[in-house]
């Protein structure tokens, strides 16, 4: 298999969450800088921030399984089965170039 190829998406999809990332930092950095709020506000904004660590965490764990999938390229280990060291089905890395098994194996290891 070509991993060149799923290098570039990997790579590309890395960038694109760090870039949300930092996006995301900065926007909570100035949300924290307002003045004085009502309560409506304050009890609004730790809603928002709730939704926000939970969409934070979403993307940390994806940057997380890119980075994984990259070092697997580095180490001619991309694109095997976690389960039974088979070939991933090129398929299923298009549709999920993370994926961490084939899909034999799709429900162990929580699918990816």
């Amino acid at each position: 298999m070509d991993t060149n190829h799923f290098k570039e998406i990997l790579l590309a999809e890395e960038k694109r969450l760090t870039e949300a990332l930092a996006a995301e930092q900065s926007e909570a950095t100035e949300e924290g800088n307002l003045a004085v709020e009502t309560r409506d506000e304050v009890a609004e904004k730790f809603e928002d921030s709730d939704e926000r660590e939970a969409t934070h965490q979403t993307l940390e764990n994806h940057l997380t399984e890119v980075r994984n999938a990259l070092a697997k390229i580095g180490t001619g280990t991309y694109g095997k089965c976690e389960v039974c060291q088979e070939p991933i089905e090129i398929d299923r890395l298009e549709a999920s170039p993370t994926a961490k098994t084939c899909k034999k194996h799709l429900s162990d290891l929580n699918g990816h």
